[in-house]
């Protein structure tokens, strides 16, 4: 696959093909995958606090998490799945009891 062109590159040949209003499709489609490049970050960051929330309640609680729970739980990135996990995490009495109904 190949490399993207870098963006002005990009913006170079879009002046040079389609003339000046390039220039503001071209700024607006900046704006667009910037904006979409934070939220994604956003996103991912909420999950990983999120994962790191579960973990921290697990050492509180003095519950034991091996390799494998550990690694399941930081490769997590759905939202809802680990806000579940973190609620049953604070008042399961094992680990296996916050992922019992869970079929990931």
């Amino acid at each position: 696959m190949a490399a993207a062109p870098a963006p002005e590159t990009l913006r170079n040949k879009l002046l040079k093909e389609l003339g000046p209003k390039a220039e503001e499709v071209f700024v607006t489609y900046v704006e667009i995958w910037k904006a979409e490049g934070r939220t994604e970050g956003e996103a991912k960051g909420r999950a990983e606090g999120r994962a790191e929330g579960v973990l921290m309640i697990f050492r509180a609680r003095a519950l034991t998490v091996d390799d494998g729970t550990r690694e399941r739980v930081l490769a997590c990135r759905d939202l809802p799945t680990l806000e579940r996990w973190l609620m049953r995490a604070a008042t399961a009495n094992s680990i296996d009891e916050v992922f019992a109904t869970d079929l990931s």
